[in-house]
């Protein structure tokens, strides 16, 4: 899937004090190629989604509220959906 989480997952991340060397052991994936996923550079695939979700500790509905919600505000400042 197209990989718009990156930047909020990065974000998450960083808030709960967790290293990125950690989540890429967690997903078993090598840490340039976490850094990859955080900056939007790499796909996500819905199953390592999951992985980056259980090892930062949130649900996917979490992350779906706090997207939408950011959506909803980008939203806001160029006046409105169109």
């Amino acid at each position: 899937m197209p990989n718009i989480y990156g930047p909020f997952l990065k974000g998450i991340r960083v808030k709960r004090g967790i290293k990125a060397a950690y989540v890429a052991r967690r997903i078993l994936v090598s840490p340039p190629t976490y850094s990859q996923i955080e900056s939007g550079a790499r796909g996500l695939s819905a199953e390592r989604l999951d992985g980056i979700l259980k090892a930062l500790g949130l649900l996917r509905e979490e992350l779906d509220a706090v997207m939408g919600a950011a959506k909803d505000k980008a939203g806001k400042k160029r006046g409105g959906a169109r």
